[in-house]
């Protein structure tokens, strides 16, 4: 019996060791293999990502629309300075050409011509009549032939007036240029220079031409 028991015994062995190996194997797959959640928690995790994606889209594309309308915003402000630099432009050459017409006229009435202050005579003479000289009395004399005796001609004096030039403006005017100069070297603004003077940003423009053309 011994001996049976022991044949029967050796037999079962690599059988249980097998099956012993099996289970262990199954258990250390189970529980390498727990899901990791229920399947609503898996669909709820699936629309917080999805809603994630959404936000980041929706915030691209508001990003997107806000760079268009910074970009409109710039362009027109960049036009608006463009046009606003050639009026400036324009005026700084008709005041240009004013103070060049202003500069010619000083130089002409410090030259005047020989016809200046040229006395007119004999304006609106008339040609005196035989008869009224030699003292007719006839009343009947006709009128067509009738002369009276001409009054003596007024004399008329023509002067060509010279330009007056205002010693206190001029004087003025050459103090702000230089305000204007001394505030540019100081690295001031066009505009900020015009508040700071309390004038016109257009004549400060004039006087930043002039300089920049080679004016005094």
């Amino acid at each position: 019996m011994s001996i049976l028991a022991d044949i029967t015994f050796g037999s079962w062995t690599p059988a249980l060791l097998v099956m012993g190996a099996i289970v262990v194997m199954m258990g250390m797959i189970r529980r390498n293999y727990r899901p990791t959640g229920t399947v609503r928690e898996v669909a709820r995790d699936n629309m917080a990502r999805l809603k994630e994606q959404r936000d980041v889209r929706d915030s691209m594309d508001k990003l997107l629309i806000e760079l268009e309308e910074v970009s409109r915003t710039v362009s027109a402000e960049i036009e608006t300075r463009f046009a606003k630099l050639e009026v400036a432009i324009k005026d700084a050459d008709a005041r240009l050409a004013e103070l060049r017409s202003l500069a010619e006229s000083g130089v002409r009435a410090e030259n005047p011509t020989d016809r200046d202050g040229a006395d007119v005579e004999g304006l609106n003479a008339a040609p005196t009549d035989d008869r009224a000289r030699q003292g007719a009395t006839e009343i009947d004399v006709l009128l067509d032939d009738f002369e009276p005796n001409p009054r003596p001609s007024p004399t008329v004096t023509v002067t060509i007036p010279k330009p007056i030039v205002d010693d206190r403006r001029l004087a003025m005017a050459e103090a702000l240029k230089q305000k204007v100069h001394e505030l540019q070297d100081a690295g001031r603004r066009p505009m900020e220079i015009a508040e700071s003077l309390g004038v016109t940003l257009g004549e400060v423009e004039l006087l930043l031409q002039l300089r920049a053309y080679g004016g005094r």
